[in-house]
This record gives structure tokens, sequence and C-alpha cells, in this order.
């Protein structure tokens, strides 16, 4: 709804326009309605006003008055004056002044509704230019920003932009990684909201802080101290735990060091992705900082972050005699270490079973799966020898993996509907097949099958018609570049952004765009 001001000295006018036309059906809301210049001028400053319906004819101070205060106080506002058929060389004249057209009195309620759809037309335009422009440069903000954090560029780059001063002051980054379920995939945004929500209320006290969204689970800030951060790591503690407890989503967090460089902010960058590494591991809710971590004693640690990942690969494989096969592996490696014992084999079997409970339990649907962790640890006990340890654990692997095959066969619309609905809302990122595999913990060969099984189009194929329909809604807009419109639907070079376009409609963008005509 665009909220309008009705200006007239004439009551019977305003109460008329107010009674007779429904405005709501046009798209306004009428906040308030006034007799005089003076009082329209203090309502424009008070409301957040889109149009003005004015009386050209007033006493004391006229609508032209009024067009004036518009053009130099308030230019985004829309006009249209009432004028008498006396007064029709002066509404002529008013037009020029920036007024969007005028009506003639006693009012045609046909012509005022013609004339307010046609300002409708122009008001969503405008509304549109404005959001996509705005859109523009929070993709380009986003983009330089991770390049700087990555250090591809150096952090003047961003001089002069959006307002962004990364400068020679205190700062530390933030990394948050949020663990989604694949079925919770709907309603990320909502979840997403809920966090910047928490974040902005905790850092609110902070002179400046700028977001960086690095894909859908992770998430940088870096922040600007006015003073020192006491109970930061308390405070999004509490953050982590209103999540998990309102959205059953987990969220792990890792926070730098304090540095005054800003040269050093990909170090820093990194700092703070070991921290948030260290939290995740612990698979549970958790905030550490990079400065706790030097004092920690080097202990067992039953996968490393190459084995974990590799073991992860095989079990989204779906290929239970490979996964079974490098769990093998995994427990003889250990077992065979002569420093190492039965405990150290305990724990690496309870690790290797809880990343696959916790991997399972991504694709678990309405209660399909369930695992007591407590009463496999307690079975797990009962084997003394490390043969028999290792054959509980592969068995129990086992029974895990063919479990996990049952589960994704049975819910694999829901995750290509969960991809459908990642690509429509993400397009315009670096969404490649294995980052989205990431996202939905599916290898990407079998992800790459059930795509194309599902939809009938290969990944890629579905991607880029999907960037290209955004790119053909995006160039009706004349005011935007096409180098624009490369970054915004996912593209980095306008060349190769035109030949795909080209091979996809068969015209060049510019060619497409000249053919609206």
């Amino acid at each position: 709804m665009y909220k309008m001001l009705i200006v007239d000295d004439e009551e019977i006018v305003v109460n008329g326009l107010k009674r007779f036309v429904n405005w709501e059906a046009l798209g306004y809301e009428v906040v308030t309605s006034c007799t005089s210049v003076d009082e329209a001028e203090i309502i424009l400053k008070e409301n957040n006003i889109d149009v003005v319906l004015t009386d050209i004819n007033m006493p004391i101070k006229s609508g032209f008055d009024l067009l004036q205060i518009l053009c130099t106080s308030f230019p985004s506002v829309k006009s249209i004056i009432l004028s008498g058929y006396e007064d029709f060389a002066y509404a002529k004249k008013a037009l020029k002044f920036g007024c969007f057209d005028y009506l003639t009195k006693p009012v045609n309620f046909s012509e005022l509704t013609e004339m307010f759809e046609k300002l409708k037309k122009v008001l969503d335009s405008k509304k549109n230019s404005e959001t996509t422009n705005m859109d523009y440069i929070n993709i380009k903000q986003n983009i330089l920003l991770n390049n700087i954090l990555c250090g591809s560029i150096k952090p003047t780059a961003l001089e002069n932009f959006n307002n962004i001063k990364l400068i020679n002051e205190p700062y530390f980054i933030i990394r948050l990684n949020i663990n989604y379920n694949i079925n919770q995939y709907n309603d990320f945004v909502s979840i997403q909201n809920i966090i910047y929500c928490n974040l902005n209320e905790i850092l609110k006290r902070f002179s400046n802080f700028y977001y960086i969204v690095e894909n859908i689970k992770d998430l940088s800030v870096i922040v600007y101290p006015k003073s020192k951060h006491l109970n930061l790591s308390n405070e999004l503690f509490e953050l982590c735990k209103n999540v998990l407890d309102s959205t059953f989503t987990k969220v792990n967090i890792g926070i730098s060091n304090i540095d005054n460089d800003i040269n050093n902010i990909s170090c820093l960058y990194e700092n703070s992705g070991i921290a948030l590494l260290q939290s995740i591991n612990k698979n549970e809710i958790s905030v550490l900082n990079f400065n706790d971590l030097k004092g920690l004693k080097d202990e067992f640690l039953p996968l490393s972050s190459y084995e974990k990942q590799e073991f992860t690969k095989y079990l989204s494989s779906l290929n239970t005699d490979g996964f079974i096969a490098y769990s093998k592996y995994l427990l003889n490696k250990t077992s065979t270490n002569l420093i190492l014992g039965n405990n150290e084999l305990y724990s690496l079997a309870i690790e290797l079973t809880v990343i696959t409970c916790n991997y399972i339990s991504n694709f678990s649907f309405e209660k399909k799966f369930e695992f007591q962790i407590e009463d496999f640890t307690k079975n797990l006990l009962k084997n003394r020898t490390k043969n028999s340890i290792i054959d509980f654990s592969l068995n129990t692997l086992y029974r895990l993996s063919n479990k996990l095959n049952d589960i994704i066969a049975s819910c694999s619309n829901n995750i290509i509907d969960s991809a459908i609905l990642f690509i429509n809302q993400n397009y315009w990122k670096d969404i490649s097949l294995n980052s989205l595999s990431d996202v939905l913990y599916i290898h990407p060969i079998y992800l790459s099958r059930l795509f194309k099984e599902k939809t009938g189009q290969n990944y890629i194929k579905y991607l880029t018609d999907v960037r290209i329909e955004k790119a053909k809604a995006l160039l009706k807009d004349r005011n935007l570049k096409i180098y624009s419109i490369t970054e915004l639907v996912g593209y980095e070079s306008p060349k190769y952004f035109s030949k795909v376009f080209k091979e996809t409609v068969g015209l060049t963008p510019k060619e497409y765009r000249d053919s609206l005509n």
C-alpha cells in the first residue's frame, strides 16, 4: 500500500474523495487529510508519505507552494493536483515542477481511477528498481568482503563503497556455522532471521559491524568494538541455545583474536575458522575463542580433520562396502598402534558412530530414525578385546549405513525439493554441485543422478535456466547495466554471461533487451 495525503480546504471534497473512492483496491492508504499547506508540511515530516493529492487554489498558500516544498524537501513524493476549470493554465504550469498529473473539479471518478492506476505502475517500477539496485549493492559488497577475508584483494578495495570503513582500529571476526537439518530448508530464511535478530541485539553496542554471507550455512561478522567485549562469548552461547530451543538448529561459533592492522584481516579470518572447527568438533553447541585454544593440552583425537572428511565422504556416497572398508581401516590403524589401548579404540568407535548418527539425523523425517548412543556405548564397553571392539563397531556401522540408504530412498523427493528451493533462493551465489551436496549432506555423484531422475534435467542446466530467467526479468529494467545484471544472477564475466544467455535464448542480452520494444 502506498501512503497518501489529501490536501484541500474544502471539507466536502475531502470527505467525498475518502468516501467514494476505494483507495485500498487501487493500492493506496489515505493516511490523513488536511486543509492547508503548513499542515501538510508537518504531516510530511512526521510520516512516510508516497503520494500527495492537493488542491491548487487554497487561501494563504496555494497548491503550487506545496509543490515547491515537495520539490526541495520531499523529492521522492509524487503529486497529483486538483484544479478548477478556470485554473487550467495554472495546472499546466504546475506539471513543469514535477507534478505527476492533474484532475479537474468536479472530479470524474473514472478518470481518477485510471490516473491512480497509472501512478501505481510508476511507483511499482521505481520500487522494484530501487530494490534491484539495493540487491546489487548488497551482493557486490558481499563479494568484495568475501574476497578480502580470503586475501584475494586488499581492504582498500572497499574504500568509499557503501559507507563501509575497514580501518586500522581494534577489530575481530566472528564466524558462525548453522547446521540445518535437510527438512529445515523450507524454513531456513526464518531461521536466519532469528539468528540475525539475536546477533543484532548482541552487536548493537559495538561501533561498527559488517556481515558477510559465505553460503547458506556459514556467516562471518567483522566487528569494531568500542571497548572490551566482556561476556561476548556467554551472550553468543545464549544465542546458540535460543536458536536450538526455538528451531532445533545447532549453531557453532568461533571468535578470532583482536588486531589493530586491517591488513591482517585474512589471518584473523583463518584464526576464527580454527576456533570454529574446534567448536564443531565438540558435536554440541559451543563458542570458542582462538586465544583460548593456545592453552589446550595435546590430547588424543580419534580422527584428524582429513579422516573425518573422508569418513563422511564414504558415508555420503551410499556405498556401504566402501564405507565399511574405510571404517575398518581407521579402527585397525588405532588398534595396531602400540601406544594406544582400548580406551582410545572405544573413543574412535564412539566418534565414528556419533558422526554417522548425526549425518543420518539430517535426513530423519517424522522420527523415522532412532538410535540410542548411550545403549551403544554400554554394549561397546562390554567388549574387552580389540578384535571384538572392532567387530561390534563395524556391525553397528553396517546397520546404520543400510538404514541411511533406506531413509534417503524414502525421502529423495524432499531432498530434490530442498535442492530446487535452495537454487531458486541462492542462484546469484557460486553454487557448484559440490557446494550444493555439502549443504544437502549428499554425495555429489548421487545428488547429480537423483536430480536428473527427479527433474529430467542435469544440475547445471537447471541452474542456468533459473539464472537466465532471472536475467530476462532484470533486463526489462533499462536502468540496470548488463554488467550489473551479470553479477546479480551469479556470473563473474559479462562476456561469459552473454555467451550462456545467447546459447539459451538465441539472442545476446542486448539483443533481447532491444527486442522488448
